[in-house]
């Protein structure tokens, strides 16, 4: 066994010696010079990465700290817990997860690509990024993850097989990390316009600002009293999601649900 060992790793050596003595000079030199490329190229994106993430450190502990207000503002707090179980068939159920799975990976490969494209063009000095996702809407990182997040707030089955459903807690965690995102975004345009001037405002008039070919989150632009920035803006939209995210958490009251403990 000893001497097998030993003829092994001689062996791999060989192999290795023989890969190396293969390579000419050139070869070598290219193979070295694509490596010390590549890293100095992560050392390069390193600080555009962080300036990139940092804004959005603040989201997670303003998100666990949000809870504690969360149960005075929505109703039917007891409800919130439980898992509508719903008798579908397995077809159905199939599908439903077979379509939540491609939302989930089209909106992590959405935020994937919206950075690689902002960390690229950054780095490259361009501040003004209108290409790639950026060309189809103007949030597309916010777009990703409320996309990549919408499958886990609907028929989940990371409890169990058994308790595989929809819980009225996991909408709402959903919903809040939506609206939140898109506050954060209305207000970043704000500076965008001020820092970019017309030519975002131009930007702004060709480009849907988180849904390709819907311009909903456009039409309160146009009464001053409800543009961006006014604090009559924000509570309008938070009645709108209120009452919106209030009706579906009503909706579970009628049905019957599961506890697990």
């Amino acid at each position: 066994m000893r001497y097998f060992q030993l003829h092994l790793f001689c062996s791999r050596k060989v192999m290795i010696l023989e890969v190396g003595s293969a390579l000419t000079s050139s070869q070598r030199n290219r193979l070295i010079g694509r490596l010390l490329v590549a890293i100095a190229s992560v050392f390069t994106y390193l600080p555009v990465v962080a300036g990139i993430l940092t804004p959005m450190l603040w989201l997670l502990p303003a998100w666990y700290t949000a809870w504690f207000f969360i149960g005075f503002i929505f109703p039917y707090y007891s409800e919130w817990g439980g898992i509508w179980i719903p008798d579908i068939d397995p077809l159905v159920a199939v599908i439903i997860y077979t379509v939540q799975g491609i939302v989930f990976f089209l909106g992590l490969a959405l935020l994937i690509r919206s950075f690689v494209e902002m960390t690229r063009r950054i780095s490259n000095g361009v501040q003004f990024i209108t290409s790639g996702p950026y060309r189809w809407v103007r949030h597309p990182q916010h777009l990703g993850i409320i996309m990549f997040l919408l499958p886990l707030a609907l028929f989940n089955i990371s409890y169990s097989a058994q308790w595989s459903g929809v819980r009225p807690g996991d909408i709402l965690s959903w919903s809040l990390v939506s609206f939140i995102l898109i506050v954060v975004a209305d207000f970043e345009e704000i500076g965008l316009t001020n820092k970019f001037g017309v030519e975002y405002i131009d930007y702004c008039k060709r480009t849907p600002f988180l849904l390709p070919r819907v311009s909903i989150f456009n039409f309160m632009d146009k009464y001053r009293i409800l543009s961006k920035g006014k604090p009559l803006r924000y509570i309008v939209w938070f009645v709108l999601y209120w009452v919106t995210i209030s009706m579906i958490l009503y909706s579970f009251t009628i049905v019957e649900l599961a506890w697990t403990l």
